[in-house]
């Protein structure tokens, strides 16, 4: 074997030693991109199943207050547009409920339950809900993570409210 072919033989090992390289730096990135893919699918999946128990949540106080005779959840009737339409309603309850207590004074009648006291199981779910660290804007309610309660996700404490009030 003369020189030249000597030279082409080590110049091809070489070649084959970088490609081989170059293969298993490949396979190592790319098990890392599946790993990082299954952890942004997980992260996701986490996410959507927030979502959905803030929307069941939202959805049941709305029910709770507003009846389940209202609008279907749609682009032009969200989260935001049932937050609206309970804290209006229970303005509404309040005006009525210091009509109601007025008239009682004068007419003075036996004690009754109010519409206040009728409404309070809403009202604890919602402050439940508002106690949570959280963002209103016009587009959507976010509730955030509260650190003084470590070992809890967001999700967890919201939970932890909700069943602390009385009724759930």
């Amino acid at each position: 074997m003369n020189s030249e072919q000597q030279k082409t033989l080590k110049l091809a090992g070489e070649l084959e030693q970088f490609a081989y390289s170059l293969a298993r730096e490949a396979a190592a990135e790319l098990r890392r991109q599946h790993v990082r893919i299954e952890q942004l699918e997980k992260y996701e999946s986490d996410l959507i199943t927030e979502r959905d128990f803030r929307d069941e949540i939202i959805d049941r106080m709305a029910d709770a207050v507003l009846g389940t005779d209202r609008a279907e959840w749609s682009s032009s009737y969200d989260l935001i547009d049932a937050a609206q339409e309970v804290e209006d309603f229970m303005s509404q309850l309040e005006d009525a409920n210091s009509k109601v207590e007025k008239y009682e004074t004068v007419v003075e009648k036996p004690q009754q339950q109010t519409l206040s006291d009728r409404t309070d199981g809403a009202c604890d779910v919602l402050n439940a809900i508002l106690s949570c660290p959280h963002v209103i804007t016009n587009e959507c309610v976010v509730l955030h993570y509260d650190p003084r309660q470590p070992r809890h996700n967001a999700l967890s404490q919201l939970r932890s409210r909700i069943s602390a009030t009385k009724g759930l």
